[in-house]
């Protein structure tokens, strides 16, 4: 979408359409949010998993009893 948004502004500088070269840059603008937002979620994600695992990681799991052991374990 970001690279069909760029070769439309090229076409609109040379046609020195304005209006489609705001229109696809604002489109080009928003695509760059939109996957920066998708990414951020998916960092936060990714480190609240790494954070869960070492929590459990470096748990005493030794001192639960047996029936929490094994579902810690499984």
């Amino acid at each position: 979408v970001i690279a069909a948004g760029l070769f439309n502004i090229l076409i609109a500088l040379q046609d020195k359409n304005y209006a489609s070269i705001i229109l696809f840059s604002m489109l080009i603008s928003v695509e760059t949010m939109v996957m920066f937002v998708m990414s951020l979620c998916g960092e936060s994600i990714t480190s609240e998993s790494i954070k869960l695992r070492n929590e459990l990681y470096f748990s005493k799991w030794y001192n639960l009893d047996i029936k929490n052991r094994k579902t810690l374990l499984n």
